[in-house]
């Protein structure tokens, strides 16, 4: 399905079912925000190119839905949005707005590629978890949010835990299935769990002055 939308380029990644927010403080995306919230709230969120400039014709990124916006008094915006479809530009478009506007090829995983093994969802969450914990110490954010039964979105939740560097999220963005995304999972976190855990006991203990809690 193809769809014309405004195009925000971002060095990050957004997956579909997660949030992520964002600052909004440009003019040109300033004018972007007030058109998508006059619309239907979804634009695009793509790579940048290496010289920061526009997404490239082919690049991959996610469509982005606005769940809530904070307008401030100087005109910048914070706003939270959640991913709900993968796509791909296909063209930038000729357009008068002072923002991108992209035609973009939505797509889902390969038909038939929903399900692998019972054993391998529960090592999954298991990691996961420990991950977002980690991360929400480090972050002091707390997360309480449960886990997707279903492997497709269960993967690109518990990547969104994971403090990678973008061109590593794109690549697991792309998977067209569900058990290629775990392969990579099960690759990465058991490497780079034991270190989030011990750097959030450390921050932990920072913030407690070497106390545990109630500490008078």
């Amino acid at each position: 399905m193809s769809r014309r939308v405004p195009l925000f380029p971002l060095d990050a990644v957004l997956y579909p079912g997660t949030r992520l927010p964002l600052h909004i403080f440009e003019p040109r995306y300033r004018a972007m925000l007030t058109e998508v919230l006059a619309g239907d709230r979804t634009f695009a969120l793509l790579p940048p190119t290496a010289d920061d400039a526009d997404p490239a014709t082919g690049s991959i990124g996610c469509l982005a839905q606005v769940v809530s916006h904070q307008e401030l008094p100087d005109g910048r915006a914070n706003i939270l949005v959640e991913g709900t479809q993968r796509c791909i530009l296909r063209r930038i478009e000729e357009t008068d707005h002072p923002f991108r506007v992209g035609l973009c090829d939505t797509f889902e995983d390969a038909e038939g590629s929903s399900e692998f093994p019972a054993d391998l969802t529960i090592r999954l969450r298991a990691l996961g978890e420990r991950c977002r914990a980690a991360m929400a110490i480090l972050a002091e954010v707390r997360d309480g949010t449960e886990w997707s039964e279903a492997p497709g979105p269960l993967t690109f939740e518990i990547a969104a835990t994971i403090p990678w560097e973008a061109a590593e999220g794109r690549a697991l963005l792309a998977m067209r299935t569900p058990a290629e995304r775990a392969a990579v999972l099960m690759a990465v976190l058991p490497g780079i769990v034991p270190d989030l855990e011990r750097r959030s006991r450390v921050h932990d203990r920072a913030h407690t002055n070497g106390h545990g809690p109630g500490h008078g």
